[in-house]
């Protein structure tokens, strides 16, 4: 359940522009912001990812996809 809540958290930093295109989420931030243990993080992060708003780059990490992404995949 908690995982929700941050992704939810998450999904609308992103929609509302809180975190812009091809920014990287560092792991750390939201682990601190909600008091989450890592793993919990990981799952939210994958479920943005399932919702196409993130981009996950094996030894990068998480970055924000360009609205030009996010908006070709609705059309």
């Amino acid at each position: 359940m908690f995982v929700l809540t941050i992704a939810a958290s998450l999904e609308k930093d992103i929609m509302f522009g809180r975190l812009g295109p091809q920014q990287r989420l560092v792991e750390e931030d939201p682990v601190m912001r909600f008091a989450a243990k890592r793993h919990v993080v990981r799952e939210a992060l994958a479920e943005l990812e399932r919702l196409s708003l993130i981009e996950r780059v094996p030894n990068r990490g998480a970055v924000v996809r360009l609205y030009t992404d996010l908006h070709s995949r609705n059309r």
